[in-house]
């Protein structure tokens, strides 16, 4: 009894510890739980640590292999040398890299602060090939009319001596004549175009170009009135193109553009304005072979870049501007305050560009929509096809009718009953 008795007090005593020990966890206050986040809080994701440009490391047998390469021996006056002060963003460089042609610089000081000025853009995106700037060191009194030709052509050499086949162009302002004219002259070494709000072209030179075709047929149409002739011709004479239009900070393109390679004399010559000559650039009917993917990063109000003008000549789809970049000069800005919602998205526009055009994506991208063709046929998606056990079912079911069937035709037929 004793026993029974003691087993029946420890468990009341547990019972009411229990108790007490509920009542006090209720009592106690809850876990304050963090409020969701609402609906005004920005979802973009955290920007990327900014890297910097560092000079481009080569070895040397690539420097002997350059100075030995099929542009030209040492001493010979054809040779074609490697640029200067080029620079590498990123811990490796893959065979698909975006090179970076910006204005013209007057030293490598120069060059090493425009580098700078790009890698806050390329740091936000995500690209494993990396980017690689080569600058433009010239001035307008320093300048040739060869100078888009030359530039070309010192890429092209660096990209064989690096072993890469084609890239991506990101170019600004001169850097962007540069990038048109290695597409014509080099296409299978470009890949794509993209131009940091810059022109190729002048909606001027588009309406002048149509002016002087109109007036070599009219001049071999006796039924047009001659007044009329020399009314065109005074009008074409009156409204002649000048240089494209740079940024304000572009001053060594502004003179470039004016005094070497879009000056009235090396223009027209002698003809008055009848004639242009485009050998230091391209033609009109040169950039509407162009054929290259191009793609325009513009801020959204005050750019320099006619857009209108550029998409309808390219028969580009569309535009989408940098609608946090409320002028050109913003597109350069460092990545901070304000200006790091410039750089993200702008690094995003680059980053989506050349990842469409990248093999793999390519790849990936025909495969899924392979699949989506095999399943709209085999007609799983849509269950016009049946599958696993229930195919199965149906093929007994359909062996098991046509065995009725012929045991029905080989018995023979019952007599009526009257």
């Amino acid at each position: 009894m004793l026993r029974g008795s003691s087993i029946r007090a420890s468990v009341a005593a547990a019972a009411t510890s229990n108790v007490a020990a509920a009542e006090t966890t209720s009592a106690a206050p809850a876990t304050p739980v963090a409020p969701p986040p609402t609906s005004g809080t920005s979802s973009r994701k955290a920007p990327k640590a900014h890297v910097s440009f560092r000079p481009l490391p080569l070895q040397s047998w690539q420097k002997t292999a350059a100075l030995w390469s099929t542009a030209g021996a040492p001493g010979n006056s054809n040779a074609v040398e490697l640029p200067q002060g080029v620079s590498l963003l990123g811990e490796t460089l893959g065979p698909r890299p975006i090179i970076v042609l910006g204005s013209a610089v007057a030293t490598l000081e120069a060059a090493a602060q425009q580098a700078e000025s790009f890698s806050h853009s390329l740091s936000q995106a995500a690209w494993e090939h990396g980017a690689i700037h080569v600058p433009i060191i010239a001035t307008g009194a320093t300048a040739l009319p060869t100078l888009l030709r030359d530039v070309a052509q010192q890429v092209v050499k660096l990209l064989d001596v690096l072993g890469i086949g084609w890239m991506h162009t990101l170019g600004h302002s001169l850097g962007a004549l540069v990038a048109a004219k290695m597409a014509l002259d080099f296409p299978t070494r470009a890949g794509t175009l993209m131009l940091l709000d810059s022109q190729l072209l002048d909606k001027q030179w588009i309406a002048n170009h149509k002016s002087r075709d109109e007036i070599r047929k009219a001049q071999d149409d006796v039924n047009v009135p001659e007044s009329m002739l020399d009314f065109r011709i005074t009008q074409l004479r009156e409204g002649l193109e000048g240089p494209l239009k740079t940024g304000e900070a572009q001053q060594h393109d502004a003179a470039i553009f004016a005094d070497v390679l879009f000056s009235n004399s090396r223009l027209f010559g002698a003809s008055n304005g009848m004639t242009r000559c485009d050998a230091s650039y391209l033609s009109i009917d040169e950039l509407r072979i162009l054929r290259h993917p191009l793609q325009l990063i513009v801020p959204a109000p005050n750019g320099v870049c006619d857009v209108n003008t550029h998409k309808d000549f390219f028969n580009l789809r569309r535009i989408q501007p940098i609608k946090s970049a409320q002028s050109h000069a913003a597109l350069f800005t460092p990545s901070s305050g304000t200006s790091a919602g410039i750089a993200e998205e702008v690094g995003s526009m680059i980053e989506q560009w050349v990842q469409r055009y990248e093999p793999d994506t390519i790849m990936a991208r025909r495969y899924e929509t392979a699949v989506k063709d095999m399943n709209s046929k085999m007609g799983s998606t849509t269950g016009g096809t049946p599958s696993g056990a229930a195919a199965s079912a149906e093929a007994e079911g359909g062996k098991k009718s046509k065995k009725d069937k012929k045991e029905k035709k080989g018995k023979p037929q019952q007599p009526a009953s009257s």
